[in-house]
């Protein structure tokens, strides 16, 4: 790979604008859904499956997917993608029951998993090396910023125009998108949009699988957005449900959480700059996790405490997604994979969102109570921690290594 001489933040921003424009298609459903389940009378768990169906191709082509961008450029794939989350948002506006939504939804998914799949390889090919943590911790700030700013914004066109207009703006958007990347199209680094000598996909695979570094990496991601995803979808629900708040004050809790995520994306790379280790980042991730989830789901304590815990949730764990992203040019074995690694971990980050609102929707279900959700994220986090525990080890080797 040839070296920019300098960081090209236009390139960085660029793709990051396409990825929260990805995000913004998973943030539009959880303020949406009571009036979507209303309209479409649908229960619980299907709504649940509503919003995780959008992760369902992830979790079955992320791999192949990150093949395809290491193989035609990822320039190419994010446009592909983006013209696939429109034509999927124009489908969806029209839907009239449960499985023409999550039909549409699904094509959402596919254009979404190529835009995150392939933003990241643009940036680190963007990025000179001592800024390159940085940018990759910019850019898993895509997510939390993509989902927050559409519970922002939700209330103003749910209230008056209805969700099939929403999805209609998210179409202007995508489009929009789709013109800024083919004007800079020219500006882009040649690796961004041909691949450089490429390798077959199987040979790609052979050469990634092997390492254990990306399998722990993909199995946190996969713990972390369980938990995360499961919080956010149903978190203004809750609101409405149990403690009684309007449907416009519950998004802006919600969307208020969900931003205060991005800090800690964007602290990760500054952390990882000043060479605290992965392994410690993705520790105390889940420990915040573990120790803030007890007093959200107890009644003995205030809505205003409860919301407090919320907030440092999604803050300190927000570290998580920075620090794995940022790790993807040092654990691959060379640039051709780093398109198969980041499949790995959108793979692993899709099926926790596709098992948590589900999951937790059922728990709930089951036993009738809000506060069997403790239950869920407790033990998933707790899992996470042993995994940063292999991750210490692997690194101890890294480092070790001539």
């Amino acid at each position: 790979m040839t070296t920019p001489l300098k960081t090209d933040w236009l390139i960085v921003y660029i793709a990051l604008g396409a990825g929260i424009i990805g995000a913004a298609h998973i943030g539009k459903m959880p303020p949406a859904l009571p009036l979507v389940r209303s309209e479409l009378e649908l229960s619980m768990v299907t709504g649940g499956w509503v919003v995780s169906i959008f992760s369902a191709t992830a979790v079955l082509i992320g791999l192949g997917v990150g093949g395809i961008s290491d193989r035609v450029g990822p320039w190419r794939l994010v446009m592909v993608g983006l013209a696939a989350m429109a034509v999927g948002g124009i489908l969806g506006s029209f839907a009239d029951s449960g499985w023409s939504l999550l039909a549409t939804r699904f094509l959402e998914g596919l254009g979404f998993l190529a835009v995150v799949v392939s933003s990241p390889a643009i940036i680190a090919h963007a990025a000179e090396g001592s800024s390159r943590k940085t940018a990759l911790g910019l850019w898993a700030t895509y997510f939390p910023v993509g989902m927050g700013l559409m519970m922002v914004v939700s209330p103003l066109f749910l209230n008056q125009f209805g969700w099939r207009t929403f999805w209609l703006v998210l179409v202007g958007l995508c489009c929009l998108w789709l013109l800024v990347m083919a004007a800079t199209r020219n500006r882009a680094p040649a690796e961004s949009v041909r691949a450089h000598a490429p390798k077959p996909i199987l040979e790609n695979l052979k050469r990634t699988l092997p390492h254990p570094g990306p399998w722990i990496m993909a199995f946190c991601f996969f713990a972390y957005s369980l938990n995360w995803m499961a919080l956010m979808v149903w978190l203004p629900t809750f609101l409405i449900e149990s403690r009684q708040s309007t449907t416009t004050a519950a998004a802006l809790i919600g969307a208020l959480v969900a931003l205060t995520n991005a800090p800690g994306n964007f602290a990760a790379g500054w952390l990882l700059n000043r060479h605290v280790p992965h392994w410690a980042l993705v520790l105390v991730s889940f420990m915040v996790m573990a120790l803030t989830s007890i007093g959200i789901f107890s009644d003995a304590l205030s809505d205003g405490l409860r919301l407090a815990l919320c907030l440092l949730f999604s803050a300190l764990s927000g570290m998580l997604p920075g620090t794995v992203l940022a790790a993807v040019p040092t654990i691959a074995p060379s640039t051709n994979q780093i398109g198969i690694i980041n499949g790995m971990l959108v793979q692993g980050s899709h099926m926790g969102q596709i098992i948590g609102p589900p999951l937790l929707a059922l728990v709930i279900t089951l036993t009738g109570s809000w506060q069997a959700s403790l239950y869920v994220i407790l033990g998933s986090a707790i899992i996470g921690c042993l995994l940063a525990l292999g991750l210490k080890a692997i690194e101890g080797r890294m480092t070790d290594a001539p």
